[in-house]
């Protein structure tokens, strides 16, 4: 356990892996028990949706953090124990290797697992403000999921361009740092276009941001809506109305998570023009994950939370 120190066991190293590990099996406890409440319930477009985000939280925790676990946990290579090189000893968290194909493949399930649940929660914050405007204009499941997977497929197409696409200089292939769990090209080719590291950054998250935004436009629309309706005396029976709050509130929830997510990594995106030689310090190197994968995992545990407190019958009775 030496990623970010010159060698032995180390405090962030420890604190980094537990953090993981905890993390997992917290994450994996609670998204299992939403996943088989929503299935025991009846079929809806936002009891479909709550299936996939809870599915895709529980995979994206195991993608993220099972694997940087192991990756944070294990000791040094053969060739760095003994050796009094700075790469592997002061540097050794940003010791740089050129991606194998498992890596590169990874990069691209990592990345598409992370921020399909930005995606998901958008959908469910848009498709609740329209059963409310709308209540006799049921939505087509077909349409919502067809739409859903065509958003997310955004996210692996740029991801394979960087990891995939030869750009023929040196510098601008996909390389592994020991402290990322993920492989990264900082001058790839994307859709015909060399950009820079930012530039991939901001490629990547395009379509997630421009999900949100739409998304926190329909949460305030859906806000609108339930004041209306809560201040109109006549509207329903005050036990529907308040379940239809909750229910809503739950959805707005669930999507400011996802919101701040997608702000986090638009924030590292400003700061991220870097090169495979750019002296990256320890505490940057330690930001960058906790942005990347404690706090997409954190996301992806808090997300069941809420789910659990705001639905009555799943604190009542076992889910």
């Amino acid at each position: 356990m030496a990623v970010f120190s010159e060698g032995g066991v180390t405090s962030p190293d420890i604190y980094i892996g537990v953090s993981c590990i905890f993390l997992l099996l917290l994450c994996t406890a609670l998204n299992s028990r939403v996943f088989y409440h929503s299935y025991r319930k009846r079929g809806s477009v936002a009891r479909t949706l709550y299936l996939c985000l809870s599915a895709t939280d529980l995979i994206s925790s195991w993608v993220l953090l099972g694997i940087y676990a192991v990756n944070v946990l294990r000791e040094k290579e053969e060739d760095c124990k003994n050796s009094e090189d700075e790469e592997c000893n002061e540097r050794y968290f940003w010791k740089m290797t050129v991606a194998t194909l498992g890596m590169r493949i990874y990069t691209v399930i990592s990345f598409t697992m992370s921020f399909s649940p930005a995606h998901i929660t958008a959908f469910l914050a848009s498709t609740r403000y329209l059963k409310i405007k709308y209540p006799f204009r049921p939505l087509k499941l077909r349409y919502v999921i067809t739409s859903l997977l065509i958003t997310i497929s955004w996210i692996p197409v740029i991801v394979s361009c960087a990891m995939f696409i030869d750009t023929g200089a040196p510098d601008c292939r996909p390389f592994k740092s020991i402290s990322n769990p993920f492989a990264w090209n900082y001058c790839p080719i994307i859709l015909g276009v060399k950009v820079s590291s930012s530039g991939y950054f901001y490629f990547i998250i395009a379509v997630s941001a421009m999900l949100q935004i739409g998304a926190m436009f329909t949460s305030i629309l859906t806000t609108y809506e339930l004041i209306k309706v809560y201040l109109n005396p006549v509207s329903e029976s005050t036990g529907r109305e308040g379940k239809r709050i909750k229910s809503s509130m739950k959805i707005l929830l669930t999507n400011l998570g996802s919101f701040i997510h997608v702000l986090i990594i638009v924030i590292t995106a400003a700061k991220s023009d870097v090169t495979p030689d750019t002296e990256i310090s320890r505490e940057m190197a330690i930001t960058y994950i906790l942005f990347e994968t404690i706090v997409p995992a954190f996301i992806s545990t808090l997300n069941p939370i809420i789910y659990i407190i705001l639905t009555p019958d799943c604190n009542v009775k076992p889910c």
